[in-house]
């Protein structure tokens, strides 16, 4: 992947070491925990395999406190809309947006995925405007 400049200085993390090696070589810098990736962020991008890692992950943001200020988490993780709101009520400072992808992996690669955001407004207003979402989707 070549250069993409918005992800470069972004930090990025993966619960398996090596495996942002794409998105590095694009600028990232991989970090060694999802607190890590969060600091100084506006927004904290799930995309996890299944409800149990995404509750995971979340458990360990929580660290983050109930900052108003803290990241914005946005799961893009397909799971249960028990899991959503288990993740929104543990999201720090309550910035929580469930943001799932529309479009299978050869949609993905095609450029044609399309995100919904749910939450709150304000929230979705702000994430929205972000053009990190543009590299996901």
């Amino acid at each position: 992947m070549r250069s993409h400049p918005v992800l470069s200085g972004r930090h990025r993390w993966n619960r398996t070491l090596g495996k942002a090696a794409e998105v590095v070589d694009a600028g990232a810098v991989e970090v060694f925990s999802p607190m890590d990736a969060a600091r100084d962020s506006e927004a904290v991008l799930m995309s996890l395999a299944d409800d149990r890692a995404s509750r995971d992950v979340m458990a360990r943001l929580a660290g983050l406190g109930s900052d108003p200020d803290a990241p914005i988490v946005a799961d893009m993780s397909t799971v249960s809309p028990a899991t959503s709101r288990e993740l929104r009520d543990a999201a720090p400072g309550g910035r929580f947006v469930a943001a799932p992808v529309v479009g299978g992996p050869p949609v993905v690669l095609r450029g044609q995925a399309m995100g919904l955001l749910g939450g709150r407004r304000d929230l979705v207003n702000r994430l929205d405007r972000s053009p990190i979402l543009s590299v996901c989707l």
